[in-house]
């Protein structure tokens, strides 16, 4: 069966930027194309016997629906969070000013679909992003899910030297060191709500020649396994979406017997390209099919920037 029903699901910024604007003017510049609705924005195309319906959606609710749509293409076209999973919020979104306005803040409200732990900057995102994630536990479980670097981490930090190294502030790369101990300066910083994040954080090594200190999150899968994932196609337009998202996407997938087909990002993605997968699906591309979803990959990557999307299943 031919793609029926396309779901592109705009983050956080992404859509106000041309990543959204270049799929709204092809939709709107095609001949063929009605606008059915506002909200969601509602298309359908039609060439000959074939009728594709085309949703644009912006909420993490509509994002999780889609997932549930069977047999439909669906598309997530914005960041990463580092891992943290994909972001929702309205246009016009400002960082750490739209938070006092709203029950909490849209970036740090991810899509959870994840390791259990990721490794992020305090000052690049705690801090200026005004989000507070969860600090891991020093101690992970044994049926601890995280990257082969992640838990490689957490078991150096866990060596005898790096505990001491860790309560003397020694210069040991990995130990959980305190920010307040450590680099109280850092930990007294202010982000733009006027919020201490740091004063109770801990560092497990530092990155960018010392000029920042990353910390370990809880993430998780839970949203994600709480969908049945029932789409055909999942295109993850985000930086490093392979990554950050594969091991649980694929892990859900085994669990309900599904059979999705990924596209995901093997580096940050900075070009806007959903338009153009858009464009492929419309011609009669099917991301669904895997001799159809390498020719969609090799497009793409045509294009400087795309992150070099890979297809997998």
């Amino acid at each position: 069966m031919p793609v029926e029903k396309v779901i592109i699901a705009f983050g956080c910024q992404v859509r106000d930027w041309n990543d959204c604007s270049d799929v709204t003017t092809l939709l709107d510049g095609h001949a063929s194309v009605t606008k059915v609705s506002a909200s969601p924005l509602r298309y359908r195309y039609k060439k000959g016997k074939r009728k594709i319906d085309i949703d644009l959606v912006f909420e993490k609710a509509a994002f999780r629906k889609a997932l549930d749509a069977g047999g439909a293409v669906v598309v997530y076209d914005g960041h990463s969070r580092y891992g943290q999973g994909p972001a929702f919020c309205g246009s016009g979104f400002k960082i750490c000013k739209d938070p006092p306005n709203s029950a909490s803040n849209p970036m740090g409200d991810h899509f959870r679909m994840g390791w259990d732990a990721v490794n992020v900057p305090c000052i690049e995102e705690i801090l200026h992003h005004c989000v507070a994630p969860s600090e891991y536990p020093e101690t992970p479980p044994k049926t601890f899910f995280a990257r082969a670097w992640v838990r490689n981490v957490f078991k150096l930090a866990a060596r005898p030297i790096a505990k001491k190294t860790a309560a003397t502030c020694g210069t040991i790369r990995f130990a959980r060191r305190s920010l307040a101990s450590c680099k109280p300066a850092i930990a007294r910083l202010t982000n733009g709500l006027g919020e201490r994040t740091l004063a109770t954080r801990h560092y497990w090594y530092t990155i960018k020649r010392g000029a920042d200190f990353e910390t370990m999150v809880k993430v998780g899968s839970g949203d994600l396994d709480a969908t049945g994932l029932a789409c055909g196609a999942l295109f993850v337009n985000s930086c490093s979406s392979k990554r950050h998202f594969y091991a649980a996407l694929r892990r859900k997938r085994i669990a309900v017997k599904g059979k999705t087909r990924f596209l995901l990002t093997t580096r940050p993605a900075s070009a806007s390209t959903t338009h153009v997968f858009l464009q492929l699906v419309l011609r009669g591309l099917d991301p669904r099919k895997a001799k159809d979803a390498k020719k969609i990959c090799r497009r793409l990557n045509a294009i400087p920037g795309s992150g070099r999307v890979v297809t997998l299943k």
